[in-house]
């Protein structure tokens, strides 16, 4: 996988690359992207925190947000000692709502679009097929993406990232679509099913209408009752119908799958949920894989 330091030029070295992870998440910031390095020369103040980064399968801008400096290795390359600095970065677009906002600068929306959110919490991101957010409050001090992921939830949908372009995207047309691809032709994937988990986790909601009247969500399996006062029908039961993990497959590199699409696994369809795509240095050679968290809605 190239790593670049600007959008038109300045590759990383291929030979100071140890190891990138880029993944692609059904979450407020829907990729992330991390990369071990060999520090070497000027290496380190280059993947200065804030620091932008070029890569991937849509070549996509990324902000660094930590940096993790390992032991030297006790290996001295001419003067220099071989040492490696491990950094993350987010999306850049989408950077900002990762972050607590700053004293006195709340922010408290009534009805305006996810995309205008996310541009009041200093976001560049444009959104397709955008919706309104009926109450959105992020206070000082808190992080924007929290509650961007109940807003999400509440309308049932996920953001999705495809060839550059943001959309929002409906949880049922999601799990609807044609598979992009098939991952096996019999299932030997580690799996995790557990009814008592869902039952704990995933509430069934209820709550008030304006003249005192008991609104239900979905009630058809026995849950965890949870009170949101406020809310309809249609709500409520988006709160009890979200993705679950029921696989993980690991895969020869496939980053043409990412989240948000729906692969076959030993002929059952099921949604990606999180695709990590990585690039390791071995002796040299460079082994490449993809790991994918796929799933159903409950």
């Amino acid at each position: 996988m190239n790593i670049y330091l600007s959008k038109s030029g300045g590759q990383i070295p291929g030979d100071l690359i140890q190891e990138t992870v880029l993944r692609s998440d059904l979450a407020p910031i829907p990729r992330t992207l991390e990369l071990t390095v060999q520090l070497k020369d000027d290496m380190q103040q280059r993947l200065a925190m804030g620091a932008s980064l070029w890569g991937g399968y849509e070549h996509l801008e990324y902000t660094i947000v930590m940096r993790e400096r390992a032991q030297p290795t006790g290996v001295i390359q001419g003067d220099t000692p071989m040492q490696a600095m491990k950094v993350t970065a987010f999306l850049t677009s989408c950077q900002s709502i990762g972050r607590p906002r700053q004293p006195g600068r709340a922010v408290t929306a009534y009805n305006q679009s996810l995309g205008g959110i996310y541009r009041a919490c200093g976001s560049s991101l444009v959104i397709a097929n955008d919706f309104n957010v009926g109450r959105f409050v992020c206070l000082a001090g808190d992080t924007p993406s929290h509650a961007v992921a109940v807003a999400l939830q509440e309308e049932g949908a996920a953001l999705v990232l495809r060839n550059g372009r943001i959309s929002i995207e409906r949880l049922h047309n999601l799990m609807a679509q044609t598979p992009t691809d098939s991952l096996g032709q019999f299932d030997s994937s580690a799996a995790h099913e557990s009814d008592l988990l869902e039952q704990t986790g995933i509430p069934m909601c209820i709550s008030l209408d304006d003249y005192g009247q008991v609104v239900q969500g979905d009630f058809g399996t026995a849950r965890n009752a949870r009170f949101i006062p406020g809310m309809d029908a249609r709500t409520l039961h988006n709160l009890s119908h979200v993705p679950i993990t029921r696989r993980i497959i690991d895969n020869q590199l496939a980053m043409k799958i990412r989240a948000g699409d729906v692969v076959s696994v030993a002929g059952r369809t099921q949604l990606v949920i999180t695709a990590a795509h990585r690039s390791l240095s071995n002796n040299g050679i460079m082994d490449t894989s993809s790991r994918f968290w796929v799933g159903e809605i409950s």
